[in-house]
């Protein structure tokens, strides 16, 4: 489907200062749409700090050696300063699972293109690649004519003339592969994936999760940390390097694939909450930081919650500037290819339990190769941990990338959730 059902959103960034309801199903039933957006503060505020009043001056020491002697130390303590300030950088970095992509480039890329594969021959992806960057997002951006510039000083003549579109050719591509436990290894571990695979499953069949919690209790909390990405139109041949592939529209992008997973599993019978906020609207740096305390909120509001996705869409386009639109044939028409990311300890998170979101990653993905062959991708296995130490049944989604439609996306949705509901089910 082309338009969410009933209930349909458009989430926009709300003030700080306001407090929203949350997006979770209330007493009643019914479900709460009101986005949940927590700012980010700027760890680099702009303008010099206050001056310190206990600062005294210093007398000027006289003298060559004196002043060697001062440089020396100036020296010393300042490569001291620089090491430590890198180091809380870092450390902030890794608590926030933000890759230093996102502070460049304003996007983070998942995967990346080594060498186009040929169809069908199961080339890993590896590597990441710079995306282009995305204009910031404001409520009244879609009044706003593509690359319009703002007038500069009073004479109209002194009006800058945008800079000149230029066009990419998007070209479908095969990243399936056959092997049902290929893995993009982008972390320092070496593990056996044989052996993880055949790990026994550790979250209870709902049926019993029911019988703790009661029916109908929710099981599974969708978010969406970058909830502004969105599609390519469908049919599209090609895209404009004025293209930022973000939308506010909650119907554009992949807060609605994530509604198309909420139908199929409701429809089997299986709790969820779809939060609908845009973390990634009001401070993409600060997205997962945002999302992971929305999630943290919800678990403790809902002990019942086992599963967490985070739906994402990828981002492969090459040096040259071709945009790859990953595909495969299916019954309803082309789906996008999904894959599925695994996030571990290796960036400092405390997530002794990652190897057992790689195994349900693991079982979903053969799941869907019986039904589709080529609709999955290798799975990503990365350092960060995309806040899925919250919850023992947490994945990050890729479902498609830029060059796909949302129509692709959706058949893709639809396939991918009902293998989960029979992971969640024990069936």
């Amino acid at each position: 489907m082309d338009k969410l059902k009933e209930g349909e959103q458009t989430v926009l960034p709300v003030p700080a200062e306001e407090e929203p309801e949350g997006c979770f199903p209330l007493p009643d039933g019914s479900r709460e749409k009101t986005g949940r957006i927590v700012p980010g503060s700027d760890p680099f505020p702009d303008g010099d700090p206050p001056p310190d009043p206990s600062a005294v001056a210093r007398p000027s020491v006289q003298g060559g050696i004196g002043r060697y002697i001062l440089l020396f130390i100036c020296a010393v303590f300042g490569s001291f300063a620089i090491f430590a300030v890198a180091a809380g950088i870092g450390e902030a970095l890794g608590k926030n699972e933000i890759t230093l992509p996102a502070l460049l480039y304003g996007d983070v890329v998942n995967s990346g293109i080594t060498g186009i594969p040929k169809n069908g021959d199961g080339v890993i992806l590896a590597g990441r690649v710079k995306v282009p960057a995305a204009p910031p997002l404001t409520p009244n951006m879609a009044d706003e004519a593509p690359g319009a510039l703002e007038v500069e000083g009073e004479d109209a003549g002194d009006e800058r003339e945008a800079p000149e579109e230029v066009t990419f050719p998007i070209r479908s591509v095969d990243l399936s592969v056959p092997d049902l436990i290929s893995v993009i290894n982008d972390t320092d571990y070496s593990p056996d994936f044989a052996s993880i695979a055949k790990k026994e499953r550790t979250i209870p069949p709902a049926a019993d999760l029911y019988a703790e919690y009661g029916d109908g209790a929710p099981l599974v909390l969708i978010v969406h940390t970058h909830g502004t990405e969105s599609y390519m139109p469908d049919g599209a041949a090609d895209y404009s390097s004025s293209d930022s592939f973000r939308s506010l529209d909650a119907s554009a992008g992949v807060v609605a694939v994530g509604d198309t997973v909420r139908e199929i599993l409701e429809k089997r019978g299986i709790g969820v909450i779809h939060c609908v906020s845009m973390f990634d609207a009001v401070d993409f740096s600060s997205a997962y930081a945002s999302s992971g305390e929305e999630v943290a909120r919800a678990l403790e509001e809902y002990p019942s919650v086992k599963y967490v996705l985070d739906i994402h869409r990828d981002a492969l386009i090459t040096a040259s500037g071709e945009n790859l639109r990953p595909v495969a044939a299916t019954e309803s028409g082309d789906a996008a290819q999904i894959m599925i990311v695994v996030g571990t300890d290796g960036a400092g998170a405390d997530h002794p339990g990652w190897e057992d979101n790689l195994a349900l990653a693991f079982r979903i993905r053969s799941g869907v190769a019986s039904k589709c062959p080529d609709l999955m991708r290798s799975v990503d296995l990365r350092p960060e941990s995309f806040n899925q130490q919250l919850a023992p049944g947490s994945l990050l989604i890729e479902a498609g990338a830029a060059a796909n439609s949302l129509p692709e996306a959706k058949r893709a949705a639809v396939i991918f959730a009902d293998v989960f509901a029979n992971e969640i089910l024990g069936e």
